[in-house]
C-alpha cells in the first residue's frame, strides 16, 4: 500500500563482500550483499545483508535498528543450518557500543576485551577458530542466555 502510494523506497548501493564461513566443519567462502534502505517520513529504513550462499539460496535479512544486529540475525538463520561465520562480529567479546550502533550503523564494534579502543568493521575476516554461536555470544557479553 505505501508503495503504491510513495513509491519504492530508496536505498543506498549495494556492496558485495566474501566472507569466510565454516559448514559442517569445513572452512569455505561465501558472497555477501549489504546496503541501507533510507527512512521517510512514512516508513523506516533498515539494514539489510543478502546472503549468496547456494545451499541458503539468497537468504535476505532486514534489522531496523543496526547493520550489527542484521549480521547477528543472519548468523542465527546460518547455525541452524550448522553454518557460522568467521567475522569480527561473530567474535565471542565484540558487541558495538551504544555509539556505534546508533550513530555509526553498526558497522563496526568493539572488542570489549581488548587493552584500549578496538573497534573494527563487522565484515572483517577472523581466524576460524575465534567463530562462535549467537547464542554463546550473547551470553559472554550480557552474562545470561537469549
Amino acid at each position: 500500500m505505501l508503495e503504491e502510494l510513495f513509491g519504492k523506497q530508496k536505498r543506498s548501493k549495494s556492496t558485495h563482500v566474501i566472507v569466510t564461513i565454516i559448514v559442517d566443519g569445513v572452512v569455505t567462502k561465501i558472497g555477501l550483499e549489504y546496503y541501507t534502505i533510507y527512512s521517510s517520513r512514512f516508513r523506516k529504513g533498515g539494514y539489510v545483508i543478502v546472503d549468496k550462499f547456494p545451499k541458503m539460496g539468497n537468504l535476505c535479512v532486514k534489522e531496523e535498528s543496526s547493520f550489527f544486529h542484521s549480521l547477528f540475525k543472519l548468523r542465527k538463520k546460518l547455525e541452524k543450518e550448522n553454518i557460522l561465520m568467521c567475522v569480527w562480529g561473530a567474535k565471542k567479546s565484540v558487541w558495538p557500543s551504544g555509539m556505534e550502533a546508533d550513530m555509526g550503523g553498526g558497522f563496526s564494534a568493539l572488542d570489549r576485551d581488548a587493552d584500549g579502543h578496538v573497534s573494527k568493521f563487522i565484515l572483517e575476516e577472523i581466524n576460524s577458530n575465534e567463530a562462535i554461536s549467537t547464542s554463546e555470544q550473547y551470553e559472554y557479553i550480557f552474562k545470561s542466555e537469549i
